[in-house]
């Protein structure tokens, strides 16, 4: 054996280039399976570690987003208590709601997110204490004015004194910090479907029930050992009470996550490791035709060992020995380099996992597509080296027992008697299929990502908010993440208003965003509303809310939740009476108003309001219609950002004149809300429509050099995703490009043998007067052939390949037109390029040298 695989290795040192040429095709596709072992490894126990942070054991509590009725009623403390009542599989129940508010220390204030939750928060949401004490059961029942605080944010804002025990106003109501804590959960998708956005201020939810942004229960977080049963229970109970449509799912688990999330992840490992495969096999069938060419190069070599007294099993021990010496130098070269690119290749298998802080929510649990996972960290898997030597075996075991054979039957006499036996056909064959499978890794992969980034953008069509933006302004200082601060935000939104109050370039800029079908400031001011002696009220004590709006913006939102399904059945038209605002309101600022039903019966009882006069801020306005009664009751799910009852709405010019400028950041944050909203026309040009709405802004609006707008929403959240993912389409199509060319090297050799096999006839053809060009041409013309045949056979199997593993493992496939020509044109004209340097050897030939050519 050592006599053989000495042999093996000096025959390879003969032909250097070729032996390197099929180590490194052998090496990218050992590199490829061990590096996809190694990153689903990885990933998985990220995963593991992510959800041992918020407990296997949760069940996450919301109205299903599709069902208008269970929208409008939204969830309450009487619901958590029926569930804790009536489920018996529950082991405990806590509420929570959230919002961001203004938090004062002193004169200095900060914008944070604040969470109100119930008894046994701290467990539910993986809080660790640092200092001072837990919410108890008197702060709940009491409704104390007690909260806890994230302890960097505590201490920062003391700068240095003891934070416990001192007073912090969030709104316009002091809290006392008795507790210091810590979340080190990250603020990933999992955390935010299981238990919502990360907060730095905790106060008891029966506090939270006099503060208006707080008010009501957003979510619950349900702790079962049965989830399946438990979710059950939860779902029936909550279809009766929030009169649901049947079937409407209000549950959402910890364990139906990990299985979707395992899932999806096995889809993406399942793909890039069948082009990996194939990587490989072009790599070993490459190998092969390297040791055909051996043998056909080496008969003579053959037949004398064999006159000598070797065993026809000894020559093949031979030529299978260079196969295994080859693909176990690919392995080992493979597995080093997996070794040392073990990140990079986690990037282009998970390209939004590495280094994730930032959550992107897919458009479905059951179609995760994009999960970041902050404890993800890439690793080598050395079960996956142990996989790789098997593989680089089989693969060498597989690709030299032909070439072996065929040495083995070399006959001694007619071996040192004749020219080297010519085996052009299955050469060319093999090559065809080498080039073909190559096109297909890089098709297979590129269909992959372009199925998972259109599917994206299409889930968003199945929500009536999906293609709803809202705007965001933040400071942006290098070496720190956007920070949503006051003064950002004030600084966008006052220019905002600033253009509303120019109605002629406020009609400008919406004529110019051509992709949306309105922009729509929805500014919004509490202010009083009167109608000769009645006052109105909003739940008998609040004075209600004005906003300033612009046409067509709540008709295309009611349009939108019609046709999801989000409105009752019987729905009517929109107006009860009257018309809704116009365009020549809105460019005039003209005192008109819209009121909603229970405004206009507050105001005028059964009586027609259309024409009358209501003090809007102590203004006339003069109503110009009324909301239809099912507008009003649920307009939380037509109108994005809807408060619990619909304002009173005015043109957005008149508004911001008339009612409210904000000019000044804390009358902005106490008595206003600003959020500008717009719609895309269609969620296919989201990422068109996101760019002229910068380019419109930033063309308008001087914001501070710090100071960035960005957008968000479903569809910037799909659009981020579907960038990615063709991201991870271009990066996949150039790993997919290695094996195509593999290939291509192949087919070089492939044409250097043929030049070698043709050296008599290339002769003969000079004799007789053909040109060197013409000889030239030839084997051009024999490898363009050869691609082109490749590339047409490489559609083929990668149509038919990626139509039954995406049937087989559930997952939306397409092929996109310009990869299929960009792969089949690059293919040929590869060829084309690597096919001249054997032309040009096979036109130096003179025909005197070639005549007695053997």
């Amino acid at each position: 054996m050592r006599d053989i695989l000495s042999l093996a290795w000096q025959s390879l040192r003969l032909h250097k280039l070729r032996g390197l040429l099929a180590i490194g095709g052998v090496a990218i596709g050992i590199t490829a399976i061990t590096g996809i072992i190694s990153a689903e490894t990885s990933w998985v126990k990220a995963l593991d570690q992510t959800f041992s942070q918020l407990g296997i054991t949760k069940i996450a509590v919301d109205p299903p987003a599709a069902d208008a009725e269970a929208m409008r009623r939204q969830l309450t403390l009487g619901d958590v208590d029926e569930i804790r009542r009536a489920c018996s599989l529950v082991k405990s129940a806590v509420p929570i709601s959230w919002s961001r508010m203004t938090v004062r220390v002193g004169r200095s204030a900060q914008t944070l997110a604040v969470k109100a939750a119930g008894l046994g928060v701290e467990d539910a949401l993986g809080l660790q204490m640092t200092a001072g004490r837990k919410l108890t059961a008197d702060d709940v029942a009491r409704r104390a004015p007690v909260c806890l605080m994230w302890d960097f944010v505590a201490r920062t804002a003391f700068e240095g004194r003891n934070p416990l025990g001192q007073t912090v106003r969030i709104g316009d109501r002091a809290f006392t910090i008795v507790g210091l804590l810590n979340d080190n959960s990250g603020d990933h998708h999992y955390r935010q479907t299981m238990v919502g956005e990360r907060a730095e201020v905790y106060i008891p939810i029966t506090t939270a029930q006099r503060i208006p942004q707080l008010n009501g229960v957003h979510k619950i977080i349900v702790e079962a050992d049965d989830q399946v049963g438990a979710a059950a229970q939860i779902n029936a109970l909550l279809r009766d009470r929030l009169r649901a449509k049947a079937g409407a799912t209000f549950t959402t688990s910890a364990g139906s996550m990990t299985d979707a999330a395992i899932r999806s992840r096995r889809r993406v490992s399942l793909f890039v490791a069948l082009a990996g495969f194939m990587a490989l096999l072009v790599a070993g069938m490459g190998v092969a035709n390297l040791l055909f060419v051996s043998v056909v190069e080496r008969t003579r070599e053959i037949g004398m060992r064999r006159a000598m007294g070797a065993s026809s099993w000894a020559v093949a021990w031979q030529f299978l020995a260079e196969s295994l010496v080859l693909c176990g130098a690919g392995a080992a070269v493979g597995v080093g380099a997996a070794v040392v690119l073990t990140r990079a290749f986690f990037a282009v298998a998970f390209p939004d996992v590495v280094g994730a802080q930032n959550s992107i929510i897919s458009a479905s649990v059951e179609k995760l597509a994009t999960l970041q996972l902050p404890a993800a960290k890439p690793e080598i898997a050395w079960s996956a080296v142990a996989i790789a030597a098997i593989v680089a075996a089989i693969t060498g075991v597989l690709a030299g027992l032909e070439p072996a054979l065929a040495a083995a039957s070399v006959q001694p006499a007619e071996a040192i008697r004749v020219s080297p036996v010519q085996r052009h056909r299955a050469r060319s064959a093999m090559t065809v299929l080498q080039l073909a499978l190559g096109v297909a890794a890089v098709m297979l992969l590129v269909s992959f990502y372009e199925g998972r980034a259109r599917t994206e953008l299409a889930a968003l069509k199945e929500g009536a908010g999906a293609n709803v933006v809202g705007l965001q302004f933040a400071d942006a200082i290098p070496g720190y993440t956007l920070n949503n601060s006051l003064p950002a935000i004030h600084a966008g939104l006052s220019g905002i208003a600033k253009i509303a109050q120019k109605p002629e370039e406020f009609r400008r800029l919406l004529n110019e965003l051509t992709l949306f079908s309105y922009l729509d400031p929805r500014m919004q001011f509490r202010a009083s509303v009167r109608a000769g002696a009645r006052a109105l009220r909003v739940e008998q004590t609040e004075v209600p809310i004005i906003c300033g709006t612009v046409p067509h913006a709540l008709e295309v939102d009611v349009e939108s939740a019609r046709a999801a399904g989000m409105t009752p059945k019987r729905a009517g038209p929109m107006m009860a009476e009257g018309q809704f605002l116009s365009d020549s309101d809105l460019d005039e600022a003209r005192r008109v108003c819209v009121l909603p039903y229970s405004a206009a019966q507050a105001l005028f009882g059964s009586g027609k309001a259309t024409g009358q006069t209501v003090v809007i801020g102590g203004r006339p306005f003069q109503v110009s219609g009324v909301l239809a009664l099912w507008v009003d009751q649920v307009g939380a799910s037509v109108w994005p950002d809807t408060r619990k009852h619909l304002p009173v709405l005015v043109p957005a010019t008149t508004f911001a004149r008339e009612i409210h400028s904000y000019r000044d950041m804390w009358d902005m944050l106490q008595s206003g809300w600003f959020q500008a909203w717009l719609r895309v026309k269609d969620t296919a040009q989201g990422p068109a429509a996101l760019r002229q709405l910068e380019k419109a802004l930033l063309a308008r609006i001087r914001l501070p050099k710090h100071v960035v707008v960005y957008a968000r929403g479903d569809l910037v959240s799909a659009v981020d995703v579907a960038n990615r993912q063709r991201s991870a389409e271009l990066r996949a199509g150039g790993g997919g490009f290695a094996a195509l060319l593999i290939a291509i090297v192949g087919l070089v050799n492939m044409l250097l043998v043929s030049v070698q096999e043709s050296v008599r006839e290339v002769g003969l053809r000079r004799a007789l007067g053909a040109l060197r060009t013409q000889v030239g041409w030839q084997f051009v013309r024999e490898g363009a052939l050869m691609a082109a045949a490749g590339s047409v056979l490489g559609l083929v199997i990668a149509a038919a390949t990626a139509r039954w593993v995406g049937r087989l493992a559930d997952v939306p496939i397409h092929t996109p037109a310009l990869w299929a020509a960009a792969s089949s044109l690059g293919a040929v004209v590869i060829g084309c390029i690597a096919s001249l340097g054997p032309a040009l050897h096979a036109a130096r030939i003179e025909p005197v040298e070639a005549l007695r050519y053997e």
